[in-house]
């Protein structure tokens, strides 16, 4: 258990250190275009080495996501709704955990781990691609409109 946590601490401070370089969208693009593919591929090894590796890769890459998607959101709302993004952000992520091993154990009774692996790997292709595009489409959106709204509430007051 120390090492996968170890191996969780090693990926967040990768990530910050990347993000700091490249932007915290670009990196969290390349994590998910790691993440997806090493669970996509977990769905067709047969090999105990390569399934390991595979393993290994998204269990690097799915913590080091999180404090980047913070930093996306937090930069994009209002001061005074941080805390409540932050916590719904939160929750999100745990909620989903939950979820996503209830539904991959049913998924896994009634099929085998190479549906269950494929299923999520394709999911996690889709959320790639998703974010690639609105990266590309939206890039500074966001950011603006968050700016706006802080300056359109302060003109209100």
């Amino acid at each position: 258990m120390a090492a996968a946590q170890a191996v969780s601490a090693v990926a967040v401070f990768a990530s910050g250190s990347l993000a700091a370089r490249l932007g915290p969208a670009r990196v969290l693009l390349g994590w998910v275009l790691l993440f997806a593919p090493a669970v996509w591929g977990l769905a067709g090894v047969a090999v105990l080495g390569p399934a390991i590796a595979l393993y290994l890769v998204q269990g690097f890459a799915a913590p080091a996501t999180h404090p980047l998607v913070d930093q996306l959101l937090l930069r994009t709302a209002p001061e005074d709704r941080r805390g409540a993004v932050s916590s719904w952000r939160n929750a999100a992520t745990e909620g989903s955990g939950l979820a996503g091993a209830a539904l991959g154990g049913v998924l896994l009774e009634r099929t085998s781990f190479a549906v269950l692996f494929g299923v999520a790997g394709a999911l996690g292709l889709a959320a790639g691609g998703a974010l690639a595009a609105a990266f590309l489409l939206r890039r500074h959106a966001p950011i603006e409109r968050a700016v706006s709204v802080q300056t359109e509430t302060a003109g209100a007051a």
